[in-house]
């Protein structure tokens, strides 16, 4: 699992509905869950490797018995073309998760029923800005429960 360090530290929610700014907390941190979850499943992990490695190992064989020729550079190039392609080819896969946050943080402001607007800005570990999204006519209905998301990829 790789860590990228996030420049954002918490967000603030302000605007007519709330009373000033309303700093997050955190609801949860996804470190815990996700490295219970690589050690519960470490072993299929690792047979899913081996497989993928070992079929990978045969298929480029395979092909330079394929490719090979009576000209021995041509099958040279061949060769380590295949093997550079397959060593290319066993990079970690980060496209899956790359966009799990590391928290979900989460400002509880109680509105009358109406139409609202409110600013999310996402903040650094010194409290200054990094991004910001307004929400414009955001309509709670009485007893409604209303959640905005907004992301920081900073």
């Amino acid at each position: 699992m790789k860590d990228v360090k996030s420049a954002t530290s918490f967000f603030s929610v302000a605007g007519e509905a709330a009373p000033g700014p309303v700093k997050t907390e955190p609801l949860t941190d996804l470190r815990p869950l996700m490295d219970r979850y690589l050690e519960e499943n470490h072993g299929a992990m690792l047979t899913r490797t081996v497989v993928r490695v070992v079929l990978r190992t045969i298929a480029a064989q395979e092909t330079k018995d394929a490719l090979s020729g009576g000209n021995p550079i041509i099958n040279l190039i061949f060769n380590v073309g295949t093997d550079v392609l397959a060593d290319q080819l066993e990079q970690a896969d980060t496209r899956t998760c790359f966009l799990l946050p590391r928290t979900v943080q989460i400002a509880r402001i109680p509105v009358k029923p109406g139409i609202h607007s409110l600013t999310v800005e996402a903040h650094d570990a010194n409290g200054n800005p990094l991004a910001a999204h307004a929400f414009d006519d955001v309509e709670v209905k009485a007893g409604e429960k209303k959640f905005l998301f907004f992301a920081s990829l900073k």
